[in-house]
């Protein structure tokens, strides 16, 4: 197959890494959600080789038998499963887990990938796919994943401690806890994703921020291109803070540049 191909030469090139730096970190853990047979060995080959370490589902039912899922680093998730809705499995784990989510589909169409990304995937990837550039999108996610519990999105060198407490309308975004609380105390949880780029607005308010920048400042240069994923996080933002305060707008768009903070 072309994976097998494709293995073959990143092999080569493993081969000339020294072994430290194979063995240097402890392998992250993918949880693939596919239900046809072939696809699902053919990413859990490719991720496997990338040394990760792989959970393989045909289905939510086998979902739901993974007892530990908080070790979970990223979640593939394809949305044209047998039995669920593949967008209900996608805003069901984003409810429930601090990890990436790469929906991964053969449906192409704009609309299923605005809804996918607003229901919480941080990626999508449309079959049939380059597996360099899905290895890539998936190595480029867990790093950022894990870089978020050591290094600041705004300056890269503050550590997760730094993060302080900001106050906007009644509402607390907590640095530690990477969650907003509202008047009443009651707290409510941000993904990773959500967490920085909430952060990263309410650091600079009234500042507008291009989408390449948000996506420089948040994911590197790496993920230039992929401004739809902004828009979605930015509504998925826009419905929690709804939903503490409607009386404010916060995040204003830009037309035609980006996105401003405005509810300070």
């Amino acid at each position: 197959s072309f994976i097998a191909v494709e293995n073959v030469l990143k092999g080569i090139e493993r081969s000339r890494m020294p072994e430290n730096s194979k063995l240097s970190e402890k392998p992250a853990t993918v949880v693939i959600i596919e239900d046809d047979l072939r696809a699902r060995q053919e990413l859990q080959e490719l991720l496997e080789f990338d040394n990760y370490n792989v959970i393989s589902c045909s289905g939510a039912n086998d979902l739901d038998r993974i007892t530990d899922r908080s070790k979970v680093d990223l979640y593939l998730v394809d949305i044209g499963l047998r039995d669920a809705n593949g967008l209900d499995l996608v805003k069901k784990i984003h409810s429930q887990s601090h990890a990436g989510l790469i929906i991964v589909s053969g449906r192409n169409e704009s609309s299923d990938k605005i809804v996918g990304l607003q229901l919480g995937a941080d990626d999508y990837i449309t079959k049939p796919f380059n597996p360099r550039e899905l290895s890539a999108r998936v190595g480029s996610l867990i790093r950022r994943i894990k870089n978020t519990s050591e290094m600041s999105p705004i300056s890269g060198t503050s550590k997760i401690d730094n993060f302080k407490d900001v106050q906007f309308s009644n509402i607390i975004l907590s640095g530690n806890l990477r969650c907003l609380i509202d008047s009443n105390g009651t707290k409510v949880k941000l993904t990773t994703a959500e967490f920085e780029m909430l952060y990263l607005l309410v650091s600079s308010p009234n500042k507008v921020f291009t989408r390449e920048s948000i996506i420089t400042n948040l994911k590197g240069q790496e993920w230039a291109g992929y401004d739809r994923a902004i828009d979605g996080l930015v509504s998925r933002l826009r419905k929690i803070l709804k939903s503490i305060d409607p009386s404010v707008p916060f995040i204003k768009t830009i037309h035609g540049t980006g996105y401003s903070f405005i509810g300070m």
